[in-house]
């Protein structure tokens, strides 16, 4: 899945660009966890259905399942 961010409150973190497609990756254990690779490389850990911390509260849109 891709996905891209749609809002975002405040200051939007230097490792994230707006309009830039991410790749999810998912890990299955007791529950999903969706991460995607930063601009710096590294994974991070996001939150698809409420409001994300990495965006201050803001969300993500789905570009393609």
């Amino acid at each position: 899945m891709k996905i891209r961010i749609k809002n975002y409150n405040g200051e939007l973190p230097s490792y994230l660009t707006v309009g830039k497609e991410y790749i999810v990756h998912q890990t299955f254990k007791n529950r999903v966890i969706n991460r995607i690779t930063n601009d710096l490389g590294h994974l991070i850990s996001i939150n698809l259905n409420h409001g994300c911390a990495y965006l201050n509260g803001g969300s993500w849109e789905v570009v393609s399942e």
